[in-house]
């Protein structure tokens, strides 16, 4: 491994949140400013090129990479993708599940939930399509993953959430998470639950 990249106090930098597009189908408020400026599709990174900077980031000591917005849009891609998320963070320590949130009657997907598992614990998270937010899907979708939580014995749920993201925190509490009171190196607030 290479030297450690360190912020300006002097903290080790262990984990990266990489777009892969400016253009997220979700707009979600606190992630995209109402006057957003989008860049020229040729000054994206394609996603090879994603992949060698995140393994260069891996060599320096990033230990976590949250991959977010956008699509590819080749199916061949779509495939890849998906296939490296199924596969988890390849040393078996942590088991990555992704779900889709549809509206039930009309199938469309409106945002995903995950759970990341490793050790018996699992780090809930949750997106909810702008057009949607407000109206319960999102509590219904993490409620959800309570209920398989239980179904495979997991032992204690987590999320992080930005402190003041109202919607999140309500999300959180109504699946009996609560506030630890924890910031982590994000500034993100850490949420916790017992299932035991």
């Amino acid at each position: 491994m290479n030297a450690p990249l360190i912020d300006p106090f002097a903290r080790a930098i262990t984990y990266l949140r990489v777009s892969v597009t400016d253009r997220c189908d979700f707009r979600c408020v606190y992630c995209m400013s109402e006057d957003m400026k989008f860049l020229p599709k040729k000054d994206l990174l394609t996603l090879e090129e994603l992949d060698r900077m995140c393994s260069t980031f891996v060599s320096l000591g990033v230990e976590k990479l949250r991959i977010t917005g956008g699509e590819p849009l080749a199916l061949e891609a779509l495939r890849a993708r998906y296939e490296a998320q199924t596969r988890g963070s390849g040393d078996g320590d942590e088991v990555w599940h992704n779900w889709i949130v549809r509206i039930a009657d009309s199938r469309r997907a409106i945002g995903f939930v995950q759970a990341t598992v490793i050790d018996g614990d699992a780090e809930l998270a949750w997106t909810i399509g702008l057009p949607w937010q407000g109206q319960g899907y999102a509590s219904e979708a993490a409620l959800a993953l309570v209920v398989w939580a239980r179904s495979v014995s997991l032992d204690r749920l987590s999320a992080r959430i930005a402190p003041g993201h109202l919607a999140s925190e309500a999300v959180a509490l109504a699946c009996g998470l609560g506030s630890t009171g924890e910031l982590d190196e994000d500034g993100e607030q850490l949420w916790q639950r017992r299932l035991g």
